[in-house]
């Protein structure tokens, strides 16, 4: 065999070894004189730091041995190693992958970085090795679901805290299961913490503290219990939280009535039975209660069944009938609840508003903290009602007894004022910023007494916004059933100190009382849509029965209103389509903005018709006096053309977009000039690519002219008729086939004196003229 050369030669081979194929490279050492030392020869490594390779341990043979990096050493021998006849010494090596076994942690992906690595961590994972998660919400995110002990380095800890994982975002900082652990404990150990985290366990006052000192965290509570009609019931509360303050006080947001808890509204300090910190004069609920916990007034039942550290009975019970029980007893008029195991756990959770709180598990109506803006950006205490359906309104109106005036200057309606536990207006420029992004749907609920009735409940919802700095009120749709405000005239906010009503020479919130935006103070609709007006609570003489009335008085026609009380909210809603809005409470026809490609994508402008049953059209196209001109070009139809609040067409790109997902029935309404009317109705109806073909499955009978036929106009001739334009012919863009002056059947032809010239379709036969048509269409 040729003696190797001196520089190293490299080759790839491929091995059998056990019986499977792996591809190794071969490691050729050459040798080359000594310069520093005469007479001796030095064996060269192959391979280069770029080449990021490493030979294995010196020894001819087989390739089962150890690799080392290639800054293994370089040797040496006294005598050559290669003569002509002796077969060439080599060795294999592999190529070093700093990626291969992966060193970075937690699902992390390795990327090479010359003869290193570099890791890219998950989101809220630092470290070289992305081995430092902030919480367990990051070890979740990065595929970790394995409940356990792990260590965590959120920025009050760099040095890290070990913590114990539920697998599913939380960490637990109670545990509590059979007893093993006493739990009444000093106020050192309670601040510390104690027991294993793979047992029972608290995990310390102070981490908890530390932990809930930045950002917004959400406190759950698990407990399985036995009660006296039923066993192993479990259940599970969440409520936004913190733990404050050397005392280590509990303030929970919310209202926390499903369970004995303890409120924001009174926020209580820790005690233990060597630090008594409770609202008792003379008494340690402590000590009576048992364990460490927040406690308010221990004698009663709500503090008794909150306190999930108290002792844990493990043998039977005389109290209880002679019932042997394991858990925390907890007494209850009528009943005796007995805790068997419970968790307490934190999470963080930044909610943007109500409807996340509530999709999070927080489910009590009360005060709480929204980040409209993003994470810890424009922070705002709101009133959520989570009983409303769909859950979840920001409540920014609320008014039941009169016990707030609501004759305020500008600067108070901007920034708001009141309670918000009780009487208050959010302010102005909140109610803004919330409804600048997004779609958002107005609710009003009253509360009031007319002549014919008392305490009538009625609720009004619209799509709105609030814009500009003067506040303008937009709201859409049709608003017949309140005297409230359409979106064809939005209106500025005034306050008596401010005037920006439409009246020359008047202000209407000094005529009126309270903000509110005013069109002509003089009107009905304008006296009856003022909420914020003022709200008497004596005796009116002016009343048609001079009885005592409490609440804002509207007069109308013949009749005298009381609104007693009332409440304006709003929530996010993104329509995809009309009979979303109906479903969601909207339930006027008219002009609305829907979303059919999802979540703020090709937002529409469309026509709603609500009152046609099943509820929830969309108008595609109108025609009722010949106002507008139907002979348009392609661009035109394409594109749409008219005032949906008249008559108009659509858009064939938007019938192609909304078609192009689920499925839709069409449905046509005729009237003749004889009063006559007609109704079509077409299954599975579409318009498809770039030509706009029209597509239907309907029997025979309905529509059949037109299916995949291709859309016509006077510019873009696609009939089924040569050398004719059936457009150019009958005048209007339609799916013509054939055409011939005798079957006039599109609906989109020359408004006439007295109508449409329509034959009919099949046995929807119509000879006079149509004066009014509507097509509309509906997912089903």
């Amino acid at each position: 065999m040729r003696r190797l050369a001196l520089a190293s030669l490299v080759t790839c081979v491929f091995v059998t070894l056990w019986g499977v194929v792996s591809a190794e490279k071969v490691c050729y050492f050459s040798q080359e004189p000594d310069a520093r030392q005469p007479g001796r020869l030095r064996w060269v490594m192959p391979g280069s730091k770029e080449d990021r390779c490493a030979c294995t341990k010196t020894r001819p043979g087989p390739v089962n041995v150890q690799p080392v990096r290639w800054s293994h050493p370089p040797f040496y021998t006294d005598t050559p190693i290669f003569t002509d006849d002796q077969e060439d010494i080599h060795d294999y090596f592999d190529c070093h992958d700093p990626c291969q076994p992966n060193p970075c942690r937690y699902n992390a992906k390795c990327e090479k970085d010359g003869d290193s690595f570099k890791c890219d961590c998950e989101r809220d994972i630092k470290g070289d090795r992305c081995d430092k998660p902030l919480d367990c919400l990051a070890l979740y995110r990065a595929r970790i679901r394995e409940s356990g002990v792990y260590t965590i380095y959120p920025s009050q800890y760099p040095e890290g805290l070990q913590v114990y994982c539920d697998g599913n975002r939380w960490i637990v900082f109670q545990k509590r299961f059979d007893g093993s652990v006493n739990f009444t404990r000093n106020w050192t150990e309670y601040q510390d913490g104690f027991g294993e985290l793979s047992g029972e366990f608290w995990l310390g006052n102070e981490k908890v503290r530390q932990l809930t000192s930045k950002g917004q965290w959400v406190l759950d509570i698990e407990a399985v219990y036995d009660g006296t009609s039923k066993s192993n019931q479990q259940r599970t509360w969440r409520w936004p939280f913190r733990v404050e303050g050397d005392s280590y006080k509990l303030v929970v947001e919310g209202f926390t009535d499903g369970w004995p808890f303890l409120s924001i509204d009174t926020p209580h300090a820790f005690s233990t039975y060597d630090r008594d910190n409770d609202d008792v004069n003379g008494t340690n609920c402590a000590e009576v209660e048992g364990g460490g916990w927040w406690f308010g007034q221990c004698e009663s039942p709500q503090d008794s069944w909150g306190n999930l550290n108290g002792e844990y009975s493990l043998l039977g019970d005389p109290d209880n009938t002679d019932q042997e029980y394991r858990g925390m007893k907890w007494n209850v008029t009528g009943n005796v609840i007995v805790v068997r195991s419970s968790q307490m756990k934190l999470r963080s959770f930044t909610p943007r508003d109500c409807e996340r709180l509530y999709d999070f598990g927080v489910k009590g109506n009360g005060t709480y903290t929204i980040y409209p803006a993003g994470k810890y950006k424009n922070r705002m205490k709101v009133y959520c009602d989570m009983d409303t359906e769909p859950k979840g309104w920001i409540v920014f109106q609320k008014r039941f007894d009169g016990s707030v005036n609501f004759t305020r200057n500008w600067t108070e309606y901007q920034d708001g004022f009141g309670e918000l536990s009780g009487e208050f207006w959010l302010g102005n420029e909140k109610v803004r910023q919330l409804t600048s992004k997004d779609q958002w749907v107005l609710e009003i609920e009253v509360v009031y007494d007319d002549r014919l009735k008392s305490n009538k409940n009625m609720t009004f919802r619209w799509p709105f916004r609030v814009e500009g700095d003067s506040y303008k009120l937009v709201v859409e749709g049709f608003t017949d059933d309140l005297p409230f405000l359409s979106i064809e005239t939005p209106h500025a906010f005034s306050t008596y100190d401010r005037d920006n009503d439409d009246v020359n020479g008047t202000n209407c919130a000094e005529v009126e009382g309270g903000g509110w935006w005013f069109g002509q103070c003089g009107s009905p609709q304008d006296s009856w849509g003022n909420f914020n007006g003022e709200y008497s609570l004596l005796g009116d003489p002016d009343n048609y029965t001079d009885r005592e009335y409490r609440g804002m008085k509207w007069n109308g026609t013949g009749n005298v209103i009381v609104v007693r009380s009332s409440q304006m909210k709003l929530r996010r809603f993104t329509p995809s389509d009309c009979q979303r809005l109906y479903n969601v409470g909207v339930k006027g026809s008219g002009i609305y903005t829907i979303y059919p490609a999802g979540k703020y994508k090709n937002r529409m402008k469309v026509y709603c018709d609500m009152d046609t049953e099943p509820n929830g059209w969309i108008v595609f196209q109108k025609r009722f006096d010949g106002s507008v001109n139907f002979t348009r070009n392609w661009t035109e139809y394409r594109d749409g053309f008219g005032d949906l609040s008249g008559e108009f067409w659509l858009g064939n790109e938007k019938l192609r977009l909304l078609t192009s997902t689920h499925r839709w029935a069409l449905r046509v309404d005729l009237v003749d000039d004889q009063g006559k009317t007609e109704q079509i109705n077409v299954n599975k109806f579409s318009v498809k690519g770039n030509d706009y073909t029209l597509g239907r499955d309907s029997p025979a009978s309905d529509f059949p002219q037109f299916n995949q036929h291709k859309f016509s106009t006077y510019d873009n001739d696609q009939d089924d008729e040569e050398p004719y334009n059936c457009a150019d012919r009958q005048g209007g863009g339609w799916w013509f086939g054939a055409c011939s002056d005798d079957i006039s059947y599109s609906l989109n032809g020359k408004y006439h004196d007295g109508g449409l010239k329509w034959t009919g379709w099949a046995e929807h036969v119509i000879v006079k003229s149509i004066v009014k048509c509507e097509m509309k269409l509906r997912r089903y």
